[in-house]
């Protein structure tokens, strides 16, 4: 019998429901393994190797032949099996061909592996840049221990639960003590920011013309956002002011008004907007991922909605916000002194 012709049997829509429900809430106990097959994914350097062979598709014997070092006689049936659970989460695609040689050994079908769009994030573009490095970050053993703190940071704890996965640090200190993860950190930043500052300067044309952009740009001038910032047409600040509290992002947001021109002035602002009511969408659910990961960094911050970023334009002296663009689930917000 086919297995790929299997039918569920025939249950009536109350029974139907109940077992979705049922397959719902096992796949929830169970999505931590996502990330970890993904991982393995990356450090065997499977999307590499698929992207580089001629072939639209290639078997995991294939695949595993091109494995570093490669000492496990049943490496391809190992690579197999996690190679068809990211084809059902869509992640590659699959085929099936039979093939005698497996067939008459009462073993299955051979699958064939393709590319899904989404590897062209974990193959490296034509910058060097992929998503590689940060989900390498993300799932780091000390990273994703925080993760546990959750309840912790609820009830009391808060900070200090946080704390104590960095023995007595914050995460960004604790990076500075270790090399490798600091390097890894570092890595996924400048490659993230490549990804998505390409497609962000694709659509935003809002740097043109300015003599003088503060943090990066046409004349590059670095600056102390709690103490003074030199003056400039406009100032950029990618990812800063989520990993700051609302009393913290006032004040930086009050140094760049009073460094900015009096007319023309902005601020050009790179974060995560986050809808104030929950919608099951991928670009949603995201924004929440984001906000959660700044929660274990540090409790006090986190990802705001727009209208939490309009509040902080008029508290700090700007008349308003626009919104300019999004990309990569990312919007390109100006803070301005005149509309």
């Amino acid at each position: 019998m086919d297995s790929t012709n299997l039918q569920k049997p025939d249950n009536n829509s109350v029974d139907r429901e109940e077992d979705e429900d049922f397959l719902f809430a096992e796949q929830l106990m169970y999505g931590a393994l996502m990330p970890m097959v993904m991982q393995a994914a990356i450090k065997l350097n499977v999307f590499e190797i698929r992207s580089r062979a001629p072939a639209t598709y290639l078997s995991a014997s294939e695949i595993a032949s091109q494995l570093p070092t490669n000492k496990n006689p049943n490496a391809h049936i190992v690579l197999d099996r996690l190679l068809r659970f990211l084809a059902s989460h869509s992640v590659v695609t699959c085929i099936t061909q039979e093939n005698n040689s497996i067939m008459n050994n009462g073993g299955e079908v051979e699958r064939l592996y393709g590319l899904a769009p989404v590897c062209k994030y974990f193959i490296k573009n034509e910058d060097g840049a992929s998503l590689c490095p940060s989900l390498l970050f993300t799932n780091d053993k000390i990273p994703l221990e925080s993760w546990n703190y959750f309840d912790n940071i609820v009830l009391d704890l808060g900070f200090l639960a946080v704390h104590e996965v960095y023995n007595g640090t914050d995460c960004y200190e604790h990076q500075v003590k270790n090399p490798e993860l600091n390097e890894l950190f570092n890595r996924s930043m400048s490659d993230d920011t490549a990804i998505i500052m390409k497609r962000i300067l694709k659509k935003y044309k809002g740097f043109e013309g300015l003599k003088v952009l503060v943090d990066v740009g046409v004349e590059h001038v670095g600056g102390d956002m709690f103490v003074s910032i030199p003056k400039g047409n406009a100032i950029f600040m990618k990812w800063v002011l989520h990993n700051w509290s609302d009393e913290q992002c006032l004040t930086i947001l009050k140094k760049c008004y009073e460094a900015l021109h009096p007319d023309e002035g902005k601020v050009i602002v790179v974060e995560t907007i986050i809808p104030a009511a929950p919608d099951p969408n991928n670009a949603t659910r995201l924004s929440y991922i984001y906000d959660l990961m700044m929660m274990t960094f540090n409790p006090n911050v986190k990802e705001r909605t727009e209208e939490e970023f309009e509040a902080l334009a008029k508290k700090s002296g700007f008349v308003g916000i626009r919104l300019a663009c999004y990309a990569c689930s990312f919007w390109l917000i100006e803070f301005l002194k005149m509309i």
